[in-house]
């Protein structure tokens, strides 16, 4: 014992703070004890870490990264295996749209074909031509493996669950290629139990919400990306065709993965320009690589694309300024998220990567400040993107998901920063400085310890909370049952149809799911975006679509009959005077009809009690894949159209003129988009298994980059003839000069301000009743600054709509801001016009004429029809503290659509 004290006299010190700790754990000695036995932990480590180091073994990066995924899989099982334990019931978000989805295609899964129309949603609808399918069979695919066929909605919350750790286990991914194997483990996990918002991702936008089609695309993406960095760091031939793979499913399963990509891409040339330690044209070679799978899935997007725009509603939203985005940013983090700090974090590891002239971090960094910049209004207004059918319908809000991950690797590139900079610091320094620092490490890692695992379970538990949020189940079963009775006394000639009204909701869809009680929800509906379908609740609306109930939470709806009122906890049930049951109705000429069979893939009517056709309308929203066949030896084609739902109304339903008999309606007639895609997606196929079997064989291998060598070589000495031959220069810029001068004197799509070098508008401003002063366009703002009144910009908001219920359109608007009360603004300009316009403002009756025509206000909607020329444009308007004043080109928003119109009445 004597010889064990004289080696380690500080042993009696340790066991003494260890007792007084143990014995008195309230007192200050205790607590001051406690720190010298966490600091006495810290200077052991010091000491034993060298040898430590030499002893263990170095795991390698696949073995450490393979286990800092595991971690995050395994914390994923863990925090949410109890959301699945139990069936779930009526999910909130976008579920219940996609629960009634899904039941449609249970039936006959696995089936080569989707079903093309339900009857069974919103007015009629085609949730599988106008929203991506490809989660829908992979959520069938899960249903039948987990058993879960009874219970879609578990099913589908599994799927979303699955989803959420795909991406966590992205971001872990990500984050190796940039950091260490705990960091990025620590960096998945945290993002499993980061709440999130229904834009930005997480556990609420992701499972909450049901965004799950972007975000199974977003687990493609992510893989996508690691494979594009890891070819970065060193081509192979199966990370390139991985490339091709995960780029080609991501941007099949939705079209936000069109914009990640983009954004990625675009990162690239810069990892091109600043990167030194990979030749530039890898990373154009990558950007290739992205392009062709891209390519490979044209023939799913761009057909999905062109019938979204012709036949779909629009779910866009409003852009800020750079200077708004970064007053927001200052004020609350981007991504939203509960982890503040993680992000603020990963912003300042982003700086770190966008200098570090690396190409791994350089490509994180610039893919996010792409997805940054494309928040803004500014890229859009300064490159012209606006307005087109495309900004119009651009949803600018899915980038927060998409940056998301961007962000949560900045930690690591942060992370890694901090260990060079600390070995760097600490290389030269004492045995005693570093006893002091470990001593100091241990006591702060103690009480970080001690701060994280209650902040851990807090998470842990919102997260597995928000993962399993329901809407209340009081009345359900009750409602499900009358469902049932409802849905069972449905016949052909007795169709019937219940409008819900919970606010913003559509959990009611549940409903449908379970039922088969055909249902509606007056709005725009998610999964569900038939453009053509009920615009209102009119009486004449609820007529035309065969509503018999309205159903609201709390009270009657005033559409329905207080005397017919049954109650189910705190559902309210009413019929609506005046049902029917007719699906189809003689609207024109004589006779009866009667609906014989109604089937989503089969419509049969027979007209009655005349000799001569009569024009039948139909109960549900217009699709041009409806066509219709009389029944009979000669089986003649019907020609189709669409009528109004309403008297003046904007929304059209099925119509035609039907011969006497028996006719046939099926949705299998072909569309001008069907085979959009194809030729692009062939070619790429073609190329990608070219260079597969090209770059299989070495021989083949070494010839093509000789070639490639000789073609460089000659090029290069191409270029630099033309760029020393001033004629070549003099064409340039007589080029630029001719495509400035035909954009600026083409029609005009918009009227703006102007937002480059010198402003396009005469803009004066005064105060009520007060002189008017000329209002000056400051470069360094991109505005025109009216004194101390206020400023008038370019600016991209959500002002015009069309006549659905939906979300209005995207483009370009004046901005007008009153610094000091209510002024008056004019903006006057001369500028090429021809065509439809629109005009609305918010915030201020915006008066506008056209030369010496009449005044059109822009309180409501108005159009007005110019013939080609030069014009003069005079705006006016009273603002009282903000105003966004639209006039856009109509083609620029909404496409022709000559398929709306009656259908031809047949010859006397």
């Amino acid at each position: 014992m004597h010889d064990l004290l004289r080696q380690r006299p500080w042993l009696p010190v340790l066991l003494g703070a260890a007792l007084t700790s143990l014995a008195f754990p309230g007192t200050t000695v205790a607590g001051l004890c406690l720190l010298g036995l966490l600091a006495a932990a810290g200077v052991g480590a010091v000491a034993v870490a060298p040898t430590v180091r030499a002893w263990a073994p170095r795991p390698s990066a696949a073995w450490a990264g393979g286990l800092a995924v595991a971690v995050v899989v395994l914390f994923g099982v863990a925090v949410f295996a109890p959301a699945v334990s139990t069936p779930l019931s009526w999910t909130m978000g976008d579920w219940g749209c996609q629960h009634a989805a899904l039941t449609t295609i249970m039936a006959d899964f696995p089936s080569t074909t989707l079903p093309t129309w339900t009857h069974a949603v919103s007015t009629g609808d085609s949730p599988f031509e106008l929203y991506p399918a490809l989660s829908y069979l992979l959520v069938a695919a899960v249903a039948h493996l987990g058993g879960w066929t009874d219970h879609l909605a578990t099913a589908l919350t599994a799927t979303a669950i699955a989803a959420h750790v795909g991406i966590a286990v992205g971001t872990t991914r990500l984050a190796l290629r940039v950091g260490s194997a705990p960091v990025a483990a620590a960096i998945g996990v945290a993002m499993l139990v980061d709440k999130g918002t229904i834009s930005a991702g997480g556990v609420s936008g992701i499972v909450e919400w049901g965004l799950l089609h972007s975000a199974v695309a977003q687990v493609f993406t992510l893989a996508a990306v690691v494979a594009l960095l890891d070819h970065l760091a060193r081509p192979r031939l199966g990370r390139t065709v991985a490339i091709w793979v995960w780029t080609a499913l991501a941007c099949a399963t939705h079209p936000s993965a069109l914009l990640g990509v983009a954004g990625v891409a675009v990162g690239l040339g810069l990892v091109a320009l600043l990167a030194v330690d990979v030749p530039p044209r890898r990373a154009l070679i990558g950007a290739a690589h992205l392009a062709l799978g891209v390519a490979l899935a044209a023939v799913v997007w761009a057909p999905l694309g062109a019938r979204l725009i012709e036949y779909g509603q629009h779910f866009s939203a409003a852009l800020r300024s750079p200077g708004r985005l970064l007053e927001d940013v200052l004020a609350w983090p981007h991504p939203f998220t509960q982890l503040a700090g993680v992000v603020y974090a990963g912003y300042v590891g982003l700086a770190f990567a966008l200098v570090s002239r690396r190409a791994a971090p350089t490509l994180l960094a610039a893919s996010a400040a792409v997805y940054f910049a494309a928040f803004t209004d500014a890229p859009y207004l300064v490159l012209d993107l606006g307005p087109s059918l495309e900004l119009a319908r651009l949803g600018a809000d899915r980038l927060y998901a998409l940056l998301r991950p961007m962000v949560y690797a900045g930690v690591a590139v942060l992370a890694a920063e901090l260990v060079r900079a600390a070995g760097r610091g600490w290389a030269g320094a004492s045995g005693r400085r570093r006893q002091v620092a470990g001593a100091l490490a241990a006591i702060t890692l103690a009480l970080a310890g001690r701060a994280l695992v209650p902040a851990w379970q807090q998470q842990r538990s919102l997260a597995l909370t928000t993962a399993t949020a329901q809407a209340d189940p009081s009345g359900q079963d009750l409602l499900v049952a009358w469902g049932h009775t409802r849905a069972a006394e449905q016949r052909p000639d007795a169709f019937a149809r219940a409008l819900f009204d919970l606010g913003g909701a559509h959990y009611s869809f549940h409903l449908t799911a379970e039922t088969g009680l055909p249902t509606l929800h007056m709005g725009p509906i998610p999964d569900m975006l038939l453009r053509e379908r009920i615009e209102d609740t009119s009486p004449a609306s609820l007529h035309r679509f065969n509503v018999r109930w309205v159903i609201a939470r709390d009270h009657g709806h005033p559409a329905g009959d207080p005397a017919t009122e049954q109650r189910f906890g705190p559902y309210v049930v009413r019929e609506v005077p005046g049902w029917d049951g007719q699906f189809a109705r003689v609207e024109a000429g004589a006779g009866q009809v009667r609906v014989v069979t109604l089937r989503d893939d089969r419509v049969e009517v027979e007209l009655s009690g005349t000799d001569a056709p009569a024009l039948v309308t139909f109960g549900m929203g217009y699709y041009p894949r409806w066509r219709a066949r009389a029944l009979g030896e000669d089986g003649q084609a019907v020609p189709l159209g669409a009528v109004p739902t309403i008297p003046g109304g904007a929304l059209h339903v099925v119509a035609g003129w039907l011969p006497p008999g028996r006719t046939v309606l099926t949705p299998d007639g072909p569309l001008p988009s069907d085979g959009a895609g194809r030729g692009l997606a062939g070619a790429a196929l073609l190329l990608a298994v070219g260079i597969i079997v090209v770059w299989s064989r070495p021989r083949w291998q070494r010839r093509v980059l000789r070639r490639y060598v000789a073609v460089r070589a000659q090029a290069s000495r191409l270029a630099r003839r033309a760029l020393a031959a001033p004629a070549l220069t003099v064409a340039t810029a007589v080029v630029v000069l001719g495509l400035g001068y035909w954009q600026a004197t083409r029609p005009a799509r918009t009227v703006a301000v102007g937002v480059g070098l010198r402003g396009e508008a005469e803009v004066r401003a005064r105060a009520i009743g007060g002189p008017w002063q000329d209002c000056r366009f400051a470069i360094s703002e991109g505005r025109h600054t009216c004194g101390d009144l206020g400023t008038v910009a370019d600016a991209v908001h959500t002002v015009l709509n069309d006549a659905q219920p939906g979300w209005p359109f995207t483009s370009p608007v004046i901005k007008v801001v009153a610094d000091a009360g209510p002024i008056e603004i004019e903006v006057r300009r001369r500028l090429r016009l021809a065509g439809t316009y629109r005009l609305r403002s918010i915030g201020a009756d915006a008066e506008l004429r056209v030369d010496d025509g009449p005044a059109h206000h822009g309180s409501e909607p108005a159009a007005f029809e110019l013939a080609d020329g030069q014009h003069t444009v005079r705006l006016r308007a009273v603002v009282s503290t903000e105003a966004w004043i639209a006039v856009v080109r109509a083609d620029t928003l909404e496409p022709p659509r000559p398929y709306l119109r009656p259908p031809p009445a047949p010859a006397p």
